[in-house]
């Protein structure tokens, strides 16, 4: 059976159909041409050793580009080889190791995916070097994502990630302004990174910004923008709904929050009502609310929902969906994944179709209702 998912949005909205990541083969094929091989955890390894040298990589083998991973580590490897095996070298055998490290952030099939291996070489010099090697993917595009797609153009985003950076390094290495103005103000040095629903990682090699004793650094900066329902709500249960709401309260952004806890019990007067209640003792609709609630308690720029009125009463979807228009109508960028194909088209500005992790089609809403054959090929469980 083909299983169907359709998300929506207030200014981009996706039709996913079908789950499907990164062949197996594809994976298995990346890794052999390394020498490696796949383990069931999905961790390519790859082992070689001799008199003059030992290699090491380990790395999540189900990441999207192996191509760019395997091009990588591959000139990585012969220059280091061709190093080692150089008459006269010293220091014998040389060792270099990289392991990588996956992140995520948002929905499967449409948000992101990130590597980052820290890499360690010791050639035989009085200071072996560590350094970082990131790759970004963008899932729904199915394209590489670099510092400079990762921003609108002609922001300047240095300007709020540089200060960020610094405060971060000054909490973890106790250095003030660790960063000078002229590194910090250089996107070449921001070109390591990986993505989380929550942060930006900024990864750092030995020597590049810090001194050479100092070792490899990473350094992170708060994503203000994501507020994230997820599918099956996952309310705490032993909290009541108002320490639910509060724990998540968070303002990013600065200034005045948008979102405090008396909005959203306006938004959702059954909240207010059920207050002093336990998460475990709501209904099913009264938990997609505070799933909700909870999301704009952190102040997002754009609520994530994924499932929106899955297995809930018809009334209670209703009561759903028209506290989303009023979100909508009050100027709240939203993305919606649901399987209700007819609501989302009266819902959502722009649609997108994914099959098989691929766009297959994307337009507004009337160009979706004028192509009936859209729904009758690829939206139909």
């Amino acid at each position: 059976m083909r299983i169907l998912r359709l998300a929506a949005a207030v200014t981009a909205a996706c039709a996913v159909v079908g789950t499907v990541g990164t062949p197996t083969a594809l994976a298995q094929s990346a890794c052999v041409d390394l020498g490696g091989t796949v383990s069931p955890d999905q961790i390519c390894r790859v082992h070689a050793q001799n008199d003059t040298y030992q290699l090491d990589f380990s790395f999540p083998a189900q990441y999207p580009d192996q191509r760019a991973v395997t091009d990588y580590l591959t000139q990585a490897r012969d220059g280091f080889v061709n190093v080692s095996d150089m008459p006269g070298s010293r220091g014998l055998p040389y060792v270099l190791d990289a392991k990588g490290t996956g992140y995520r952030s948002g929905l499967p099939l449409v948000g992101t995916e990130s590597l980052v291996f820290e890499v360690y070489q010791n050639v035989g010099g009085a200071h072996p070097l560590t350094w970082y090697e990131a790759f970004n993917w963008n899932l729904a595009t199915r394209t590489p994502i670099t510092f400079d797609s990762l921003f609108k153009p002609g922001t300047k985003p240095l300007d709020v990630i540089y200060p960020a950076v610094n405060d971060d390094l000054f909490k973890s290495q106790g250095v003030l302004d660790a960063i000078p103005q002229s590194a910090g103000s250089d996107a070449a040095n921001f070109q390591n990174f990986a993505l989380t629903d929550d942060k930006v990682i900024f990864f750092f090699s030995q020597g590049e910004i810090l001194p050479e004793s100092a070792g490899p650094v990473q350094a992170w900066g708060a994503r203000a923008g994501r507020g994230r329902v997820p599918e099956g709500r996952q309310v705490f249960p032993t909290l009541t709904v108002e320490e639910n709401l509060v724990a998540t309260a968070a303002n990013r952004a600065g200034g005045a929050p948008r979102w405090t806890l008396r909005r959203v019990y306006e938004l959702f007067p059954k909240l207010e009502q059920r207050r002093e209640n336990l998460g475990n003792q709501l209904s099913g609709g009264e938990q997609q609310m505070l799933a909700i609630g909870r999301a704009l308690m952190t102040n997002p720029r754009l609520l994530v929902l994924d499932e929106a009125t899955e297995g809930l009463a018809p009334l209670v979807r209703r009561e759903i969906w028209q506290r989303l228009e009023a979100l909508k109508a009050d100027g709240q960028a939203i993305l919606i994944v649901d399987k209700n194909v007819d609501q989302l088209a009266r819902f959502a500005d722009r649609h997108v179709i994914i099959e098989k992790g691929e766009v297959v089609w994307t337009g507004g809403t009337d160009a979706l209702l004028a192509q009936p054959e859209l729904k009758d090929r690829f939206l139909h469980v």
